[in-house]
């Protein structure tokens, strides 16, 4: 038997096992002759692994990603850790939203409604490869429904964004057209009210099959665990898609997402010196009338075409607009039984279009095959914002009290009086970029890339108190990013990687003097051993990684000489930054039933160069050592399968000087574990029946320790049922 990698020929499997049965079985022979035995010669087959993952029932995708390097790459290939959470994962540990993909996947966490990974947060995300800003066009509860797979690359991409941190690259990739008739529909429901329903329908829309199209409608409404909060949420996309040639494909869709909260910036508080207050999880401290809605638009075009040489030529266009209204309250100092609320309204609008032309494929030199891509990006940005506080609009508050009804106030006298700010931002980045693999042995294969990106900049605070304007102007800012990888492939089985590559990201924050502060610069490195065993089903690696960052960005504590301060907070440079660690990956089939996803990380980020924090940890709030688990098992000749998840993370702890109330604190969350349980039975060919549980051992525990005013504590034991229909 023969089992080469993935993308060659390869021998069938069933092919293999009719021609051991036909060689096993005798023909009937005429009398006095000897038995004949049938044979059945080699027969080869093409077939490349293909990227979509629903369907597949597994949790290990198999196909090249370009995520990392642009270049079309197996796992094994690549000299950074890339992690595929496939669309069977999602569906089996319920991961509805971005933010659950903090508990499934390698070394991810949340911290002031961003994903952080390797001591840094992600600046970026990357939808079918096109990079966009995540700070207002992405709210970590935006629904899933939309998407086939989630790629994610640890470590700095800048190869492919040309900015970013030493963190990690999330793919988003969409759900494409299929070629047969495909119909999907999910009812769910759960605790807290929860309601949602997902039609997913898709197939050709003409008898050749050569016009194909998908739509897409996801709508959820649910109470929360917090009293009187709720939300609802609403998704809807489409695609269709063309063979315009017998090798050139367009594609063009949009997509929507609007989500709806009652919810309120007042979270629970500690006490001033960061104790834990034991108020009960569902303590809300908002009203009825608080809310915070977004609105986000996308259209989009791919022309996608292939020679037969291999080479692959693709261009994109992207138009995002992402919409953002909040009224609400928010704590800002005082006792537990004399808090006091300030009242605030607010509102932007982003806009982003991106246009991407990339073209890769293999070549040839001294005898050995090679790969090369290169591509050209730009994406222009205009981001405007405004709004008005009323700081101590209530004072007196008692945590321990019953909420009190109190009326919606009067918008329009309120902002005549109260403070009012806005801000614009007016980014432009031109990029180019260049990776080639080279095989310098048939065993060693070298990685490298490089990308110029010019930025320019400009943008504006003011407010009717401290600052009538102030402007900011970078005009073409430039710089050249560099990507190194070097991969050896020990045997069949195993292979090592060295790699190394640059950090750069421009900056808009400001400093105590209003001065703009500068660009955040620095450098990975990374070394691992990856194998693949179970024949390719079965993937493990080990990664070491060590990221030192220059400027890295921190929120100042008193924030009361900050100019621009309520409106815009203030920040310090830090001279030096170091983040080391190792991360444990195992993910696949280790029996024909049995599906995992499991990992282990350590992280330690320190502030290696700072006079004011020097060997302390840098955003000590997120964990250094956390391990995830998810699994399910098909029961042997039974319609059942079940499985479950576990997530479990270090201490963490948080210190300060609280810029509201003036005092130090500290805040402290012990190490916790999650567990989650599911079962689904397939009741007939078409329906199955799901059920999750999460938190079942209902820990209590804090899910953000960002300051005494700012944490929250996270969700009790909750369950929820699934109902999908499939054709």
């Amino acid at each position: 038997m023969c089992f080469p990698a993935v993308g060659r020929p390869v021998c069938a499997r069933t092919a293999l096992a009719l021609a051991c049965l036909a060689a096993a079985l005798p023909t009937q022979a005429a009398e006095g002759t000897a038995p004949t035995v049938a044979t059945l010669g080699t027969v080869d087959v093409t077939a490349p692994a293909s990227a979509t993952t629903e369907g597949s029932d597994q949790y290990l995708s198999t196909a090249p990603s370009a995520t990392a390097t642009g270049l079309a790459l197996r796992s094994q290939d690549t000299p950074q850790p890339v992690q595929v959470l496939t669309r069977s994962l999602l569906n089996d540990q319920d991961a509805q939203s971005v933010r659950d993909l903090a508990v499934l996947s390698a070394g991810l966490s949340t911290s002031r409604g961003q994903l952080y990974a390797r001591g840094f947060a992600l600046s970026h995300w990357m939808v079918d490869g096109m990079s966009v800003s995540s700070d207002k066009n992405f709210d970590l509860s935006q629904s899933l429904a939309l998407y086939d797979r989630v790629e994610v690359v640890q470590g700095a991409s800048g190869l492919m964004s040309g900015m970013g941190t030493p963190s990690a690259a999330l793919n988003l990739v969409r759900k494409l057209p299929t070629a047969q008739p495909r119909v999907e529909l999910q009812l769910r429901a759960g605790r807290w009210n929860q309601r949602e329903a997902m039609v997913d329908a898709s197939g050709p829309l003409n008898a050749a099959g050569s016009l194909r199209a998908r739509a897409v409608v996801d709508a959820n409404n649910h109470h929360s665990y917090m009293d009187r909060m709720a939300s609802r949420k609403r998704s809807y996309y489409g695609v269709v898609e063309a063979d315009i040639a017998a090798q050139t494909t367009l594609r063009l869709g949009a997509s929507q997402q609007r989500n709806i909260h009652r919810d309120s910036l007042s979270e629970i508080p500690t006490a001033p010196d960061g104790g834990d207050l034991h108020l009960p999880r569902s303590t809300y401290l908002g009203y009825d009338w608080e809310y915070w809605q977004q609105q986000t638009d996308t259209a989009f075009a791919q022309l996608e075409h292939e020679w037969d040489s291999g080479w692959r030529l693709r261009a994109d266009l992207l138009r995002l607009h992402s919409q953002l209204e909040y009224l609400g309250t928010y704590l800002n100092g005082g006792t537990p039984t004399a808090m006091r609320q300030s009242l605030g309204q607010y509102n932007s609008s982003q806009e982003e279009n991106s246009y991407a032309v990339s073209l890769r494929g293999p070549w040839r030199f001294a005898g050995r095959t090679h790969q090369l891509a290169l591509g050209l990006s730009h994406r222009r940005g205009d981001t405007s914002g405004q709004g008005w506080t009323a700081p101590n609009w209530i004072t007196g508050l008692n945590v321990y009290a019953p909420m009190a009804p109190v009326a919606a106030p009067n918008l329009g006298l309120l902002s005549a009086y109260a403070y009012r700010y806005r801000q614009t931002l007016d980014p432009t980045q031109t990029g180019v970029w260049l990776a080639t693999q080279l095989q310098l042995h048939e065993r060693l294969q070298l990685t490298l890339g490089g990308r110029w990106d010019r930025y320019r900049h400009a943008g504006l605070v003011a407010d009717n108190f401290r600052m009538p304007m102030q402007r900011t102007d970078q005009d073409r800012l430039q710089h050249f990013s560099r990507y190194a990888g070097l991969v050896w492939e020990l045997d069949a089985r195993h292979s090592a990687y060295l790699q190394t590559s640059d950090i750069f990201q421009p900056r808009t924050e400001r400093d105590m003097a209003g001065q703009v502060l500068p660009s955040t610069t620095g450098r990975t490195y990374g070394a691992g051993l990856q194998g693949r065993y179970l024949d390719q089903r079965l993937q493990a690696g080990i990664h070491l990684f060590q990221a030192t960052q220059r400027h890295a960005l921190e929120q100042e504590y008193q924030q009361f000489t900050c100019p621009s301060y309520p409106g815009v907070a203030c920040y310090r440079s830090i001279e030096q930054v170091r983040s080391r660690g190792v991360t444990l990956q195992l993910q696949g089939q280790i029996t024909p039933g049995w599906q995992l996803s499991a990992s282990t990380t350590l992280v330690s980020s320190r502030h290696t160069q700072d006079p004011q924090k020097q060997g302390q940890r840098y955003e000590p709030q997120l964990p250094r050592l956390q391990w995830q688990l998810s699994t399910v098992y098909r029961l042997p000749d039974s319609a059942w399968r079940v499985g479950g998840s576990l997530y479990r993370q270090s201490s963490t702890g948080n210190t300060g000087l609280d810029t509201l109330s003036g005092y130090q604190y500290r805040i402290r969350q012990p190490s916790y574990t999650l567990v989650g349980l599911m079962a689904a039975r397939q009741i007939t060919p078409h329906w199955q029946l799901q059920l999750n549980v999460h938190n079942l051992l209902d820990k209590r525990y804090y899910r953000s320790i960002e300051a005494p005013m700012f944490t929250a504590y996270g969700p009790p034991r909750s369950w929820q049922a699934t109902l999908r229909y499939q054709y």
